[in-house]
Formats: structure tokens, C-alpha cells, sequence
């Protein structure tokens, strides 16, 4: 994981030379990426996900991964 201290580097732009831009770029790209077994999703659910929850009453893991499963899917480069 990238530290707040190199975050904090990368964002105030002090790279010395190009190469090490090219670096800081990849960095932040891999930092961004949700981790196996991870998904980025809505602070707040969508009423999708909410939807898809309310089909599995009383069965939590089921609502969960039905919410996720009709979570949006974050843009991909």
C-alpha cells in the first residue's frame, strides 16, 4: 500500500525528473486498483443494490452479495 507520505509527495509535483513522474503515475494507477477479492463501491447504496438486497429478507450474506453484484462498475482505462 502507498504511504500518505509518498501520496503527499506525488501531489505537491516535487519530481526532479521525468522518469520519476512515470514512477509516481504508476504508483498512484496500482494504488487505485481494488485489491483480489475487493470492489469498489457506492459510500451510500444505490437503489439498485437495494433492490437486490430486499429479494434475500433475513439472509444478510445473501443481500450482501447481491448488493454488490448490482453494485456500478467503476470505469476501467
Amino acid at each position: 500500500m502507498i504511504s500518505y507520505e509518498r501520496l503527499e509527495e506525488i501531489a505537491s509535483g516535487n519530481a526532479w525528473r521525468v522518469g520519476e513522474l512515470t514512477d509516481m503515475a504508476q504508483e498512484l494507477l496500482a494504488h487505485r486498483k481494488a485489491r483480489d477479492g475487493w470492489q469498489f463501491v457506492p459510500v451510500e447504496p444505490t437503489e439498485e443494490m437495494i433492490a437486490a438486497a430486499l429479494k434475500f429478507p433475513a439472509q444478510t450474506r445473501k443481500q450482501y452479495a447481491a448488493m454488490l453484484a448490482a453494485a456500478p462498475k467503476p470505469f476501467t482505462d
